[in-house]
């Protein structure tokens, strides 16, 4: 469910866009910013860039926390 939310979320169908699409369930909510101590789990959508070291250093905190973290690949990009 959250790997769905995700891909509606960075890539919206033409339903989403015309808000035809199911609606996001009220327990579950997709942010840009979190405060750290909030965070529970986190998804990676992998791509072919390299994270830039702020996005490397939460991961390793998060990780040392012993939160999940699931890697999903992602677009390719040309």
């Amino acid at each position: 469910m959250a790997a769905y939310l995700v891909r509606r979320w960075i890539f919206p169908s033409t339903e989403d866009l015309l808000g035809r699409s199911e609606p996001i369930p009220a327990t579950w909510r997709i942010t840009t910013s979190e405060f750290r101590e909030n965070i529970v789990w986190v998804i990676v959508l992998s791509c072919q860039k390299s994270h830039n070291p702020a996005v490397t250093q939460l991961l390793e905190e998060l990780e040392a926390r012993g939160i999940m973290i699931s890697r999903v690949p992602g677009p390719k990009l040309p």
